[in-house]
């Protein structure tokens, strides 16, 4: 085993043969920490949790898209042969939702520019 504990799945924290899924795991770990806005403190009350069944999860689920919940959900399976493959996430509605690159480029330069104007007391 290598890695932050944090994002190691359940088949690695058991010491059983992992491979592609594992990857999916750690991705849905990134997500539900960004969504959650912190991740776990006690590392090894986090690996026993998850070899004894105990899921992670969002701490304000109704904060997040029903689309979202599904995706991260996906990505948190237990058992690695029903995990979502990244095929299968790739064409999940919450990707297939996500604004084009143009329209995000406009969403980030607003919000920089208005703290730009913020920071620099012109509004």
């Amino acid at each position: 085993m290598v890695g932050s504990p944090f994002w190691i799945p359940p088949e690695m924290v058991l010491q059983k043969p992992h491979g592609y899924p594992a990857d999916i795991w750690s991705f849905g770990i990134c997500l539900l920490e960004l969504a959650n806005r912190k991740r776990e403190k006690d590392a090894l009350r986090y690996l026993f949790n998850v070899a004894v069944g105990e899921m992670p999860t969002l701490h304000e689920p109704d904060r997040w898209s029903e689309k979202f919940r599904s995706f991260l959900g996906q990505c948190l399976v237990r058992d690695p042969s029903a995990r979502g493959t990244a095929e299968q996430l790739l064409e999940h509605p919450f990707i297939k939702s996500a604004a084009n690159n143009k329209v995000m480029r406009n969403v980030l330069s607003a919000i920089f520019l208005q703290k730009q104007l913020v920071n620099n007391n012109l509004i």
